[in-house]
């Protein structure tokens, strides 16, 4: 949020949806040592409703706090709870009085499907949208569905899909079966980071464009 206030400039306007306490604290103190005066952080997380839920807590990175509990290959690491607000991308931009969007930038740990449930309506009334996702075929299916699925999930919404591989310093379009063509061979040769392969935590990033 921090890197794209600097693009935006001080018209644009941008919400951010942060449900652990301990990193809205920070979140929030970062905008204001900014002075940043354009940027509404949301003390929820992003799903397919409004409620609540629970929040598991990552053994590994602050950032990595989950609406769905932890299920590595190692199957070794458990992490606390905490009770969340979620809410959907839809309802909260109806409630704004706008549904428009320029880009939505998504990192959800495994949530993806939710997410893009609860933005249905949002997709579909900004025709030039550009959404940036995290990829992570553990989380994923953590969360009960195929990294197959998830990724015909962003083409059946009119997005072209694009990889952008952090390992060969690139982006490029590819499709769905390339993008699985691509993981299996990332996770069956740990050519980067080793050790989250090893736990079955390898991902990439998703450059999806309408």
């Amino acid at each position: 949020s921090l890197l794209a206030r600097s693009k935006v400039g001080p018209n644009g306007k941008i919400f951010s949806f942060e449900p652990s306490k301990e990193n809205i604290s920070l979140f929030k103190k970062s905008i204001v040592e900014n002075s940043f005066t354009n940027i509404i952080v949301v003390d929820a997380a992003v799903s397919d409703h409004d409620g609540h839920s629970e929040l598991f807590l990552s053994p590994f990175y602050k950032s990595e706090h989950s609406l769905f509990e932890y299920n590595y290959s190692s199957g070794e690491h458990k992490g606390s709870k905490q009770k969340i607000k979620i809410i959907s991308i839809d309802s909260f931009l109806e409630k704004t009085g706008n549904l428009k969007a320029d880009i939505i930038k998504m990192d959800v740990e495994g949530s993806e499907k939710k997410s893009l449930d609860g933005m249905k309506k949002t997709i579909e009334f900004n025709k030039k949208l550009t959404l940036i996702t995290e990829f992570w075929p553990q989380g994923v299916v953590n969360a009960g569905i195929e990294p197959k699925e998830f990724l015909e999930i962003l083409t059946s919404s009119g997005f072209s899909l694009y990889h952008i591989d952090e390992f060969l310093q690139k982006t490029y379009h590819v499709t769905v079966n390339e993008m699985l063509k691509i993981t299996k061979e990332r996770i069956k040769k740990p050519v980067e980071r080793t050790k989250e392969n090893q736990a079955g935590r390898w991902y990439t990033n998703l450059l999806c464009i309408k």
